[in-house]
């Protein structure tokens, strides 16, 4: 009986953990995809313009194809930190395949197409 305690104990366990895992800090949000910047102005304007955003459901940020980021999104906010130095929040608007992003952390506006 004590063996069979242990091994549900184990499966309630190792289940709680597996579900627990599926849900990202970013799990259902419509930011969710990859996004290019089509119109951007502010610091780096041309700099940013055709950069693509992919926002993994993970809470992974991919910018460029290559450097990695977390991000989260709390109500119409997003977050996300190049390390420890740099900390971005910019709030943002979808409507349809088009997301407006307006930086809080500096003067950079974008508009940002769903790929």
């Amino acid at each position: 009986m004590k063996h069979v305690v242990t091994v549900l104990t184990i499966a309630v366990v190792a289940l709680s953990l597996y579900a627990c895992g599926k849900k990202g800090a970013a799990s259902g949000s419509p930011v969710v995809g990859t996004w290019k910047v089509v119109e951007a102005s502010g610091t780096a304007a041309d700099m940013n313009k055709g950069m693509v955003y992919d926002f993994k459901d993970s809470g992974e940020l991919l910018v460029g194809g290559m450097t990695k980021f977390a991000w989260t999104v709390t109500n119409d906010t997003l977050y996300w930190n190049m390390g420890e130095s740099f900390k971005f929040s910019a709030k943002f608007k979808i409507s349809g395949d088009t997301m407006n992003l307006d930086y809080e952390t500096s003067d950079q506006k974008f508009v940002m197409k769903k790929q």
